[in-house]
């Protein structure tokens, strides 16, 4: 990243990741790789950065206006001070996922 390369994190296959789970990609990132990005970089990574990638970082990948909102809410089952921290240490659960800003669990 810092010569200029977009990382991104993703998942198109059961066969490297059997619940195609971006987090669990993230948090296995975050406890393999030496040196270590990040939790914002690797938020980034699976969200604006891999939209990017995709060509499409100008409708999805961020919470911004004219853009659709994807969002996956999650709880961590107890209160939080940093939530990407959260996020990829807690047991967590996703309770709502949002395509297009229309739920669809």
């Amino acid at each position: 990243r810092n010569a200029g390369v977009r990382v991104v994190l993703g998942t198109d296959s059961a066969a490297s990741n059997a619940d195609l789970s971006l987090l669990d990609e993230a948090r296995h990132i975050r406890a393999h790789v030496a040196v270590r990005p990040a939790d914002d970089d690797l938020l980034r990574m699976v969200t604006l950065d891999a939209a990017a990638a995709l060509g499409l970082h100008e409708i999805i990948g961020s919470l911004d206006a004219g853009k659709f909102a994807d969002i996956a809410a999650f709880s961590c089952g107890q209160p939080v001070e940093n939530p990407v921290d959260a996020l990829l240490t807690l047991p967590y659960r996703c309770v709502g996922t949002w395509v297009a800003g229309n739920r669809v669990i």
